[in-house]
């Protein structure tokens, strides 16, 4: 005798129909879990050794405050970007902060903007004017700024906007 004969026919309804709900949601777990639990396919991005890479920004003869730098390789594999200080010095991140930039060939470009942050990951509320630095130093196919970033050596930029 199998537990539905047992029941009443209303009971038996109900036990069918909780059987299948459960049958539902233990299926659909177990798919989930087995999807999660995959590995991609692709393997990670390989990270390249870097070398410390610093700079200074200037505008118009003062340092350039806030502004965002960023070095992006000639093959386009690999970016690393700053943040200049009230001095207008940066230090670059590719991977960590502050590990600096892969060796290799850079297209420069800097950027400023009116929202600047007041501590690591906040952002400050209020505006503030931007300067306004020639449009071409902020994209990669107008701006004539490069560097080379060297194994050994110095790798401390200095860049002059007019």
């Amino acid at each position: 005798m199998t537990i539905t004969h047992m029941l009443s026919p209303s009971s038996q309804e109900d036990w069918i129909v909780r059987s299948r709900s459960l049958w539902l949601v233990l299926s659909a777990w177990t798919i989930a879990l087995v999807g999660c639990s995959q590995k991609s396919s692709r393997p990670a991005p390989e990270k390249l050794a870097t070398v410390p890479v610093t700079g200074t920004v200037r505008f118009q003869g003062k340092p350039l405050a806030n502004a965002s730098v960023r070095f992006q390789s000639q093959d386009g594999k690999v970016s690393a970007g700053g943040t200049t200080d009230t001095d207008g010095k940066f230090t670059l991140t590719t991977y960590t902060s502050g590990d600096g930039a892969p060796v290799g060939t850079y297209v420069v470009t800097i950027a400023v903007s009116a929202v600047r942050e007041i501590e690591p990951g906040v952002l400050d509320p209020n505006l503030h004017p931007s300067v306004p630095i020639p449009p071409q130093y902020s994209q990669a196919d107008t701006t004539p700024l490069k560097a080379e970033v060297k194994a050994s050596g110095s790798n401390s930029f200095e860049f002059t906007i007019p």
